[in-house]
């Protein structure tokens, strides 16, 4: 059984690979509402298009947010069209840095590449590497606070909550625990 509870979008279609590394939940103390991360090893269209209709049939009302760091320059290239589709079920979109494992960037390719062609989501954007913790933080925060999460900095964030994904094979599995940190400290990340 896949563990992130997906099931293939079309019949015959091979369940996801991606391994579901263990969530991270953090209760917000403003109105009950809450933050949970998963974080999850999907660096391919199609991984990440189904964990994210798992995600959005757990989600339960809360908003969907999604991080994803690339995986290699020339899959990355190779694969970006279908990226630009696989995030329909995202609220929110963060792509960040390329994670280059062995590469070097030969391909002149950058994750604002992508985000200029995501569709579906309502709000996307690339936040580099060092940035990304604390952009996080700051947007979460802001989620959370908002009293009237429709009128709030964030249209997609509903009432309760955020259900957010790092996505990827590389140094994204940091994010979360890094997230929680920044916001149990009150730091900007």
């Amino acid at each position: 059984a896949d563990p992130s509870g997906a099931t293939p979008a079309h019949p015959g279609a091979p369940a996801p690979r991606s391994e579901t590394r263990p969530a991270a939940t953090v209760a917000d103390p403003v109105g009950g509402q809450s933050l949970e991360i998963i974080d999850d090893y999907a660096h391919h269209p199609t991984e990440i298009r189904l964990t994210l209709a798992a995600a959005r049939s757990r989600a339960r009302g809360r908003a969907v947010w999604a991080v994803l760091q690339p995986h290699t320059y020339s899959r990355f290239a190779a694969l970006l069209d279908g990226f630009a589709t696989a995030f329909t079920d995202a609220d929110r979109v963060y792509v960040t840095d390329i994670y280059a494992a062995r590469e070097t960037d030969d391909l002149g390719r950058h994750p604002t590449d992508l985000v200029e062609r995501l569709a579906g989501p309502a709000a996307v954007g690339y936040v580099p590497w060092p940035e990304l913790v604390g952009r996080l933080a700051a947007d979460v925060r802001d989620a959370l606070a908002a009293a009237d999460p429709l009128g709030g900095p964030i249209a997609a964030a509903p009432a309760g909550g955020v259900l957010l994904l790092t996505l990827g094979a590389g140094t994204i599995t940091t994010v979360g625990p890094r997230l929680l940190a920044a916001l149990r400290e009150g730091t900007p990340g």
